[in-house]
């Protein structure tokens, strides 16, 4: 539900997280593809990244974490279809 983080590193101009690898990219990407082959998402798995979405933000919550905005490029999909914030 929520990407691992392996390793963080800061130095005077960047912070840079490095983090498990999704090959299926993120919502944002399957997104601009459906809209450059002319697909729409169906109603069964956009319920599921919504649903999904909502338990990942209240886990969030709940270890005292408020996202201010979620942009499809934040939210990653797995290979199996489910998704990681």
């Amino acid at each position: 539900m929520i990407v691992d983080v392996m390793w963080v590193y800061q130095n005077s101009s960047k912070l840079v997280y490095v983090m498990e690898y999704l090959e299926s990219g993120s919502l944002a990407d399957m997104i601009k593809s459906n809209v450059t082959e002319k697909k729409h998402l169906n109603e069964i798995d956009a319920i599921l990244y919504i649903k999904e979405i909502i338990c990942a933000i209240e886990y969030l919550h709940s270890e005292g974490t408020i996202l201010g905005h979620l942009p499809p490029d934040h939210v990653l999909l797995e290979n199996d279809g489910h998704i990681k914030l």
